[in-house]
């Protein structure tokens, strides 16, 4: 029997990698980034105002200038101006580009504009870059903006977004089947009989797996049968990435995954984990074209099964996400 510690590091020393592929940027969600992305120009590319105010020049204000032409508003996505004249202003809106000979924006709570005259009240903390968002000083061009390796959230799809990647390199989904077995269990729409309970594995696990981003999921249930096991199992090894089965895995006379799994290949890497529930967790992998597929056993008993698939750290009774 192994730690829980030994059995993840042996599944994650030993699972294979997935080939790479190229998606567009909006079905890249929940996927693991398989390039960096670098910023294609500074950002911001411009001086830009961070508040809505006017644009001017600190030291005409500090020179006694505050009574201001204004010479013009500006918008987001208009081309940048300039003062021409030291006592011009320019009104601004957050996101424009700041004129050429300014040097900061003063908010419109500390102006008062009249028709087209702008008015400052003296002794305000101004100085060169109150109000403004400097061009470059978020990131340079060709900075790393997301590193390889990190999963894809809303995040990391608008920084991809805002450098203009409309595609990008991700890992491959792993397809994976759910297998439970058991002549006991029934389908979830049936009445059980007295000796009978419903199949709550397969759902339970396809889910949670779906939750952490595996859409690609398939359910089968067979029944205690060697031959039938073994038939379909081999077929199942052969179209999916990775396989997890549920119950058959303990010492009963029916439980015939493990010797099963071994007549068809899959060389195993550990069974039995020091946890409770979830001991009798097995792992093994197929060598199959170049790609090493993991193969897991939970144990069939529903909390046992949850427990396998989901991470505990330390001893059996301190759950870890």
């Amino acid at each position: 029997m192994i730690t829980v510690n030994e059995a993840e590091k042996q599944i994650f020393e030993s699972i294979g990698i997935l080939e790479d592929e190229i998606v567009p940027i909006g079905d890249s969600i929940g996927r693991l980034l398989k390039e960096p992305i670098n910023a294609d120009r500074a950002l911001p590319p411009f001086n830009r105002a961070t508040v809505d105010g006017i644009a001017i020049s600190s030291s005409s204000y500090h020179m006694g200038k505050t009574k201001l032409k204004v010479a013009g508003t500006l918008s987001a996505g208009m081309e940048q101006q300039a003062l021409e004249h030291p006592v011009e202003c320019y009104e601004i809106m957050t996101g424009a580009a700041l004129p050429r000979g300014a040097d900061c924006v003063v908010g419109f709570e500390d102006v008062e504009i009249d028709e087209s005259k702008a008015k400052l009240s003296k002794g305000l903390p101004i100085s060169p870059g109150v109000g403004v968002h400097y061009a470059g000083s978020d990131c340079k061009a060709g900075d790393v903006l997301l590193e390889c390796g990190v999963v894809i959230t809303a995040k990391e799809i608008a920084i991809a977004a805002s450098v203009g990647k409309t595609e990008v390199v991700v890992s491959k989904r792993p397809s994976v089947a759910i297998v439970t077995t058991g002549d006991e269990l029934v389908p979830i729409e049936d009445t059980p009989k007295t000796h009978q309970i419903r199949r709550s594995n397969g759902i339970t696990l396809a889910t949670a797996l779906k939750l952490a981003g595996y859409p690609e999921i398939e359910v089968f249930h067979l029944p205690d049968d060697p031959e039938a096991i073994e038939s379909k199992l081999g077929e199942i090894l052969k179209k999916f990435d990775c396989l997890i089965l549920a119950g058959g895995v303990s010492k009963g006379k029916f439980d015939y995954i493990p010797e099963t799994l071994s007549r068809l290949g899959v060389a195993i890497r550990f069974q039995w984990v020091s946890q409770r529930p979830g001991k009798p967790m097995w792992y093994g992998q197929l060598h199959q074209e170049a790609m090493n597929k993991p193969v897991f056993a939970l144990p069939g008993n529903p909390v046992s099964c949850f427990t396998c698939l989901r991470r505990r750290a330390g001893t059996s009774s301190s759950p870890s996400n």
